[in-house]
């Protein structure tokens, strides 16, 4: 196997001598590379202004699909975590927080529900109109705690993109 590094992110790449010299996308950053010829020393990161997109144009092979028997694979000795790998807590509590709002937001509308009910068998009239400042303060303060707990979910799944973002770069 040939062990070189992505020009654009400095993925470790592994391929098969026979795919020298064709051209792919990375597995990572999804850049088009050329596979290099095989090196005597261990991989290292390309200096700056290596690019295989820089050579002359003449010396360059026709692109070929990715589903075209070139056979570049991730290396498994220093291949990078993704955000949802390096942080799975997060992962889950984002979830736990969008359960919770799911069930609290069920939870309210039960709520507004039994007070309804409540109003409708209510025997005078002064029970049946104190229901509707208790709907009002069920309706509003329920509401609050399900974009609270929404806000925080999506929150944790910002700061995962970012961070996969700049990781990628």
């Amino acid at each position: 196997m040939i062990e070189f590094r992505c020009p654009q992110c400095s993925q470790l790449i592994q391929a098969k001598p026979a795919s020298v010299g064709k051209v792919s996308n990375c597995p990572q950053c999804r850049s088009e590379i050329q596979v290099p010829l095989p090196r005597k020393t261990s991989p290292e990161p390309p200096l700056p202004d290596e690019n295989p997109r820089s050579q002359d144009a003449g010396n360059q092979l026709p692109r070929q699909s990715e589903g075209s028997g070139i056979a570049i694979e991730r290396s498994t000795g220093s291949q990078r975590q993704t955000s949802e790998e390096r942080y799975p807590a997060l992962i889950i509590l984002s979830r736990c927080f969008q359960w919770l709002a799911f069930f609290s937001g069920f939870i309210v509308i039960i709520t507004i529900v039994v007070l309804i009910l409540s109003a409708i068998v209510a025997d005078n009239d002064t029970k049946r109109f104190s229901w509707i400042g208790q709907v009002l303060g069920v309706f509003f303060s329920g509401f609050f705690a399900v974009l609270v707990q929404l806000s925080i979910s999506e929150l944790i799944k910002l700061f995962l993109d970012i961070e996969r973002n700049t990781r990628n770069r």
